[in-house]
């Protein structure tokens, strides 16, 4: 497989883990927050399909996003599969042991934990929307929904933090549209094969 068709299907995992991710505020919002359907679609398998589909995008900005955009690239790659985990966490603990989601506090270890995990995903997002909307190849509105995700989510207003799911689902649904479309039409990559490399 070419380079423009592996990045052609990372884009379609980008639009479907968009989707699913997306999907979970208003599947939430109707059927509660630990609704099991949408913690496994939407906070697990959406979270997984992201992270490819980030490939995918970063690979058409790699050159212009320079050093800076490679760094927070990645930090946002860890940040993206750590958040899936939190949430199979969240699920398996809804299984197993559903007392401890009661609790009003988690474990500390847990709750450190979670807590520099995810503002460390939060920063590392932002700083990744500015990488993006600076290189100025992939679309600027999705790397303003990119940027806005972090930001929605600090604020201490109800529904904030629901908007803000759906802008980071939406920025890549949007990526992974702009990645098919660019690969599929129009070479932006040099048409090379993937190179097989024999062990």
């Amino acid at each position: 497989m070419t380079l423009n068709g592996i990045i052609r299907v990372f884009g379609v995992f980008a639009i479907i883990g968009g989707l699913l991710r997306a999907s979970m505020s208003p599947i939430e919002l109707i059927f509660g927050r630990d609704f099991y359907l949408s913690l496994i679609l939407g906070g697990i398998i959406g979270s997984l399909l992201l992270v490819p589909g980030a490939v995918g995008a970063y690979l058409l900005q790699a050159k212009e996003a320079g050093k800076f955009g490679f760094i927070t690239f990645l930090l946002t790659l860890i940040g993206t599969t750590y958040i899936g985990f939190l949430v199979f966490m969240t699920y398996a603990f809804q299984v197993l042991d559903p007392k401890l989601l009661e609790a009003d506090a988690p474990p500390a270890p847990l709750g450190t934990m979670a807590m520099v995990g995810v503002m460390g995903f939060m920063l590392s997002t932002l700083l990744y929307g500015i990488a993006t909307f600076r290189a100025n190849v992939l679309p600027r509105g999705a790397a303003i929904m990119i940027m806005l995700f972090p930001i929605l989510n600090i604020l201490p207003i109800p529904y904030l933090s629901d908007i803000a799911v759906i802008c980071w689902g939406g920025s890549y649904v949007w990526l992974g549209l702009y990645a098919v479309t660019k690969t599929g039409s129009n070479r932006v990559l040099p048409e090379q094969p993937a190179h097989n490399h024999s062990v």
